[in-house]
């Protein structure tokens, strides 16, 4: 995972009634993740999962998701850290670097989706992603693979356990 990600927007246009006049090239660079996500708030967003609609968790609610983001996130790098190791031994021509893909946590912006399940329980769906190019904090992104960039948890914080972890998968 690459700890900090340029996003490169390039944006041209072309003037039809003109061949020879043509608008520059304007390349605009948005560095992200400057600061510890897992320390500030406004890195984070949550949603009402039935309306999508914008929504509000409590600190103590806050704390126990991140305590539990925080131990599913290092129970994957260790896992990830045994196969790496595996696969090096197994294949010594092509050596993987555990500390180039293991996720590190705090250069993920999150997405919260609070929903109440069939036994009264608060769940809450976590998105995370590295990077962005839509208003992530007033609509809920949605993707199709993307590999470690995106990370999904559901997190029952009534019980304080993670009921699922992973990444998407391969782009």
């Amino acid at each position: 995972m690459r700890k900090f990600t340029l996003l490169l927007i390039i944006f041209s246009s072309f003037s039809c009634n003109k061949k020879d006049n043509l608008e520059p090239v304007v390349v605009q660079f948005q560095e992200f993740k400057k600061s510890d996500t897992l320390e500030e708030r406004n890195y984070i967003a949550v949603f009402d999962d039935k309306t999508e609609k914008k929504t509000t968790l409590s600190k103590s609610e806050l704390k126990i998701i991140n305590t539990n983001l925080v131990e599913a996130v290092n129970k994957f790098n260790n896992e990830l850290k045994l196969k790496i190791e595996k696969w090096n031994k197994e294949n010594e021509s092509n050596k993987r670097n555990f500390n180039d893909e293991k996720i590190d946590l705090r250069y993920y912006f999150r997405q919260y989706s609070v929903l109440i399940n069939e036994n009264g329980e608060k769940i809450i769906n976590v998105f995370c992603f590295c990077g962005y190019m839509s208003d992530w904090r007033e609509e809920k992104i949605h993707v199709m693979d993307g590999g470690d960039c995106y990370l999904n948890s559901r997190i029952n914080i009534s019980k304080k356990i993670v009921e699922y972890f992973g990444t998407h998968g391969l782009a």
